[in-house]
């Protein structure tokens, strides 16, 4: 058989998940799998958007995925790999990749936390309320003690 240059580069191959040995790898063969589940449409491959939409995940996460900038985590390749048309062995296939990736050190990353800087300023807000939530404690407590006490005046005065 031969093989053209646009062929080699991945442009009529099909994906290849049991090739996938590194992030680059899990780019393209994603990227084969976005054009493969596009056949027969007139887009040239599934949209960002539209994975959004068949995965509920964002969309700055699913670009994260697709560019390598991010792994996935297993439950979410999965997501992807079902939305855009695998099934059974192909989808154990993904997994498979996935692990592989994960056994050489190209580890998956769970939803990014805030940054430092943002982490330190939500404390010092969390900080702030909770002092403002003490002090309204603190008042509620004062008014009640207050009113018991009104309650006790009204009751000694009527004896």
């Amino acid at each position: 058989m031969h093989t053209t240059r646009g062929q080699a580069q991945g442009g009529n191959l099909g994906p290849q998940p049991e090739t996938i040995v590194s992030a680059a790898d899990l780019v393209l063969q994603l990227d084969r799998l976005r054009r493969r589940a596009a056949r027969g449409t007139a887009r040239r491959k599934v949209s960002l958007t539209e994975l959004t939409e068949r995965t509920g995940i964002p969309r700055s996460t699913v670009h994260a995925y697709l560019t390598g900038a991010r792994m996935p985590p297993a439950d979410r390749l999965d997501a992807i790999v079902i939305s855009l048309g695998c099934e059974g062995k192909e989808v154990r296939q993904w997994a498979d990749a996935a692990e592989r990736l994960a056994d050489t050190g190209v580890a998956t990353e769970a939803e990014p936390g805030p940054s430092p800087a943002a982490a330190a300023a939500l404390s010092s807000a969390l900080a702030r309320h909770q002092a403002a939530l003490d002090a309204l404690s603190a008042a509620a407590d004062e008014v009640r003690q207050a009113a018991a006490a009104v309650e006790r005046g009204r009751g000694a005065a009527g004896r």
